[in-house]
């Protein structure tokens, strides 16, 4: 990336997206609070969170939610055993929330993030790149890796995005390593294979994966985008 590319890069402020406009934070906002099964009196009932400033912040006011109130509000919804990670709600970045059992482990996980909330300044670039991205391209999907499948290249974190194709257009993809979206919904990434008929097979570049949804046979596909940015956090 060239310096004068970078400068671009850093006139693109989050406002300009719509995905992190004040109003589609107070939305995401809303749906976690709604899947922890909270009233917005519950959400604040152990005073981390005044019952006024997340009204503001799910009604989009004063420039809604900041990334010091997200890291309150993951924690909050970690003890109801909900999880999501500060750039899905701020930036809708990555796979959304999840509803996990283990409330012990979220709560630790999510006192976590308010450490990473405090560096978080370190990879702000990450996040402007990708947003400048979905700027320029419609039909965006990304994603954050999330395990050990496709080593070497691809590390848990790192963060990958690509333009969709549908139906047809998702053959020309085979022998690439894509971000695909399978019929149930559920975000991966895989080197993308022909299968049976007009199937398609998914398969993890790293032989000594240590994850059980690794390898799919036989599958059909919403949509696929072959890897057009991939970005690193710092570590």
């Amino acid at each position: 990336m060239t310096v004068k590319d970078r400068q671009h890069i850093e006139q693109f402020h989050a406002k300009d997206d719509l995905f992190a406009s004040p109003k589609a934070k107070g939305e995401r906002l809303r749906r976690i609070r709604h899947l922890a099964n909270l009233s917005r009196e519950a959400f604040c009932a152990d005073g981390e969170i005044n019952l006024t400033t997340l009204i503001s912040w799910e009604i989009g006011r004063f420039g809604g939610l900041s990334k010091k109130g997200a890291a309150r509000v993951i924690a909050r919804v970690a003890q109801e055993g909900v999880f999501c990670t500060p750039e899905w709600l701020l930036y809708e970045i990555g796979v959304g929330p999840e509803v996990r059992g283990d409330f012990k482990k979220l709560h630790h996980q999510a006192n976590d993030h308010d450490d990473e909330m405090t560096t978080i300044s370190q990879n702000e670039i990450i996040v402007k790149e990708l947003m400048f991205f979905r700027s320029l391209n419609k039909n965006t999907i990304d994603f954050i890796v999330n395990d050990d499948a496709m080593l070497p290249h691809y590390q848990v974190g790192d963060y990958v995005a690509g333009v969709k194709r549908y139906g047809s257009k998702i053959g020309s993809l085979i022998s690439l390593d894509c971000i695909v979206q399978l019929n149930d919904g559920r975000v991966l990434m895989r080197n993308l294979q022909a299968g049976p008929d007009s199937s398609f097979n998914l398969i993890p570049t790293n032989l000594k994966t240590q994850t059980c949804d690794a390898l799919f046979y036989s599958v059909e596909l919403i949509a696929a985008a072959p890897v057009l940015w991939h970005r690193r956090k710092d570590r």
